[in-house]
């Protein structure tokens, strides 16, 4: 079995430990009991546009770059005039006057993710060429970065900048400027996912080679330098863990280890070994049974526990059928009215899940300051803020706790600084500390604004005088590409920001607030001629 097969199965594994416990009531509540949006205008310069099944390019003001007529259109950068235009299996470059640029080579495409299932993940500095069925890389004025000397060209996963390229059948890697990192010798490379601050001081390659049995891997550093030897079964870096040091889960006769840089710490005498994110603990399998262990190797939970599950600042696990709760150190903990209590991003409060799995709030004491009885909270790390949902209606709390407002079926959208409540009968905006503003505060570059009169919608300017008649259902505010929707018996329209209509109601949706770029909507990064 390959690497991939054995992290498969060992995510099986915990699967299913998962599932027998409590995994129903959290992980998926995480998913299902939202009732409300929050999401971000994109300030990319360009998108691709897709009209009647057929790509093209638009501007962000709106204008049309490329028309609409290619099978595929890719845009590794979004804010460069670079676009790579497909049609009957055939790519050509153009920039935004629809000149043909690199017309000398046999083909020229966007770099792609290695691994990802997306067909929009580009390296967004440089371009693979083709020269006498080989591969080479171009930068976006055309210069040679490399000769064309590679089989492949792709864009290494989880490190930025870094291109993964196979020469005479063995991988290696380079980078942007087409320095050699990892030598081209190896059945197989990857990036081991590790990140800090934008920088892989501490990051390395994870590299393999095929043998008679199968794969076999090892890890290097930056610097080629062998850290642990290519001999592993299954190897991963623990990516999540905030520290200076380099955690591997690597395994032998199907035995699970837990290194630290080069030292085994565990010996490989696990059936599994699982990281549990933001803990800094690892759940240990040996035959049947589940156990505790630090970052250090120490084991403070035993191996004999039927289940065990890490929530939030608590360890549930049983053994004969007969329950038990201990904290992240191993000690029990007693009669505790919480299942699980996860600390907040801004450190002063704990999320808590009760034992009718229904979320609350306490302080650091575990004093209750809301009181479980929602489905669901989260906490907004812009703002602080947390939102509460308890089935339609959502609440949306200070930072210290405290009720800001509740409402139902609404979209919250973050506008700079301030957050837009938008539900189907009303439109307004708060400050992080709760406090409503007018829009015109929000929006104060904007010429026009969306207003209210009785059940109609229009458009007002800074002196409240009518622009656009109030006629409307529904509105958007006037978004930061200069384009506002406008609905009527359900269906929308758009508005410039003179507040001239460019389209009158024509696109049928259920979606709240959709995002405009001209007469077409932003939907998943694409703007298309239907919602």
């Amino acid at each position: 079995m390959n690497k991939k097969g054995f992290i498969i199965v060992g995510i099986l594994i915990i699967l299913i430990v998962l599932a027998v416990i409590c995994s129903k009531f959290i992980s998926d509540k995480k998913a299902e009991d939202k009732d409300y949006e929050l999401f971000q205008v994109s300030e990319y310069l360009y998108f691709p546009l897709e009209v009647d099944g057929k790509y093209g390019v638009i501007k962000r003001d709106g204008s049309i770059v490329i028309m609409a007529e290619y099978d595929d259109v890719e845009i590794p950068n979004q804010d460069k005039a670079i676009f790579v235009c497909s049609k009957d299996g055939k790519n050509i470059v153009l920039n935004d006057k629809k000149e043909q640029l690199f017309e000398n080579y046999e083909d020229v495409s966007a770099v792609k993710d290695n691994t990802s299932s997306e067909n929009n993940v580009f390296n967004n500095t440089v371009l693979k060429y083709k020269e006498n069925n080989r591969y080479g890389v171009l930068d976006f004025s055309g210069n040679k970065i490399t000769d064309a000397d590679y089989e492949e060209v792709s864009s290494l996963h989880s490190k930025y900048g870094e291109i993964l390229v196979k020469k005479d059948g063995k991988y290696g890697v380079i980078n942007i400027k087409g320095v050699t990192l990892v030598k081209c010798a190896y059945d197989y490379v990857d990036g081991d996912g590790y990140s800090k601050g934008g920088s892989y001081k501490n990051g390395g390659y994870i590299i393999g080679n095929k043998t008679k049995s199968g794969f076999v891997y090892g890890y290097i550093d930056k610097n080629q330098k062998e850290v642990l030897k290519m001999d592993q079964e299954t190897l991963y870096r623990v990516t999540e863990i905030n520290s200076e040091d380099v955690y591997l889960i690597a395994s032998q006769n199907g035995r699970f280890a837990l290194y630290r840089n080069k030292e085994n710490i565990t010996g490989y005498k696990y059936i599994d070994i699982f990281y549990n994110n933001g803990t800094d603990t690892f759940t240990v399998q040996k035959n049947k049974s589940y156990g505790l262990m630090k970052l250090d190797g120490n084991v403070v939970i035993p191996e004999e526990y039927n289940e065990l599950m890490v929530v939030g600042i608590f360890v549930k696990a049983s053994k004969n059928d007969v329950d038990y709760t201990f904290d992240l150190d191993g000690k029990s903990v007693e009669n505790s009215q919480f299942v699980s209590l996860e600390k907040t991003v801004t450190g002063k409060l704990y999320i808590s899940i009760d034992a009718d799995y229904k979320y609350g709030v306490t302080d650091k004491d575990k004093n209750v300051l809301i009181e479980n009885k929602y489905d669901y909270i989260e906490e907004l790390e812009e703002t602080g803020l947390l939102i509460a949902t308890e089935g339609k209606n959502i609440t949306i709390y200070s930072a210290g706790g405290n009720e800001i407002v509740s409402v139902e079926n609404a979209t919250l959208k973050m506008v700079d600084k301030y957050i837009q409540v938008s539900t189907a009968n009303d439109l307004y905006y708060l400050t992080v500390d709760g406090k409503k503003v007018d829009n015109k505060t929000v929006y104060y570059e904007n010429n026009i604004y969306a207003a209210k009169s009785g059940k109609k919608w229009g458009f007002v300017d800074a002196r409240n005088n009518a622009i656009v008649p109030y006629q409307y259902d529904e509105v958007t505010e006037l978004d930061e590409y200069g384009f506002a929707g406008i609905n009527k018996n359900g269906k929308w329209g758009v508005i410039n920001s003179n507040g001239d209509i460019i389209l009158e109601p024509t696109y049928e949706s259920d979606e709240i607030s959709p995002v405009f770029i001209g007469k077409y909507c932003l939907k998943d990064g694409v703007v298309r001629d239907s919602i």
